[in-house]
């Protein structure tokens, strides 16, 4: 098994894995080659900052933040399917 298997394997058994729930893969995320580069570049700093600000209150040890809106707690699916 190599490397990267092995990272694989390790995250489709991280328990409560909210990143996986958008992202199955270890793998880089797939370019498309259609969007301009701006477009990209906005993608990949959503994708950064909204990691962290989901992810800010487990590494700090806070309690998870509640979405105002809806009164749950908010998650990277939460945003992405919501919002964007």
């Amino acid at each position: 098994m190599n490397l990267q298997q092995i990272c694989q394997q390790e995250w489709r058994l991280v328990d409560k894995n909210k990143l996986g729930e958008i992202k199955s893969t270890t793998l880089s995320w797939e370019h498309d080659v259609s969007l301009p580069r701006r477009s990209e570049l906005v993608i990949n700093k959503l994708r950064i900052r909204y990691i962290l600000h989901t992810h800010e209150d487990l590494m700090s040890n806070r309690e998870q933040r509640i979405c105002p809106t809806c009164n749950i707690k908010i998650t990277v699916k939460h945003i992405l399917i919501e919002y964007l």
